[in-house]
């Protein structure tokens, strides 16, 4: 039997559990479920805020992403750099992504106004 992870995953954080299993049940390695950058970081952002899935827990099921053949995610590779910089640390996943995707397209540098995003090399704080 195929893993659906997940919804397993999250079968108590929604409400019926049946909306995750719409679009992964229906995704192959032909027809992979891609997911851009800007849904990964809402995901990640709604799944922590309004389902207060932990954190290790969304790690995990970004890792699943990595090796699932059907699913596709934009820049997986900086999206994967950006996950070991999160874990490592203290900062957001989303400013971790953003960080490592503007050096990419090699920009000196990020301003951000927040402290603890600023410890990241990607960025400078703005007094």
């Amino acid at each position: 039997m195929e893993e659906n992870h997940f919804s397993v995953s999250y079968s108590n954080g929604y409400p019926d559990g049946s909306a995750s299993g719409l679009f992964i049940d229906s995704c192959t390695v032909q027809n992979p479920l891609f997911i851009c950058n800007i849904v990964l970081i809402e995901w990640y952002w709604v799944l922590t805020t309004s389902y207060n899935v932990p954190k290790d827990k969304i790690i995990e099921e970004i890792e699943y992403f990595f090796r699932a053949g059907d699913v596709l995610l934009q820049n997986q590779e900086l999206c994967h750099k950006a996950l070991s910089v999160h874990q490592e640390g203290s900062a957001d996943f989303a400013d971790c992504l953003i960080g490592i995707l503007n050096q990419e397209e090699n920009c000196k540098t990020t301003y951000t106004f927040h402290k603890k995003t600023s410890r990241l090399s990607a960025y400078t704080l703005l007094d």
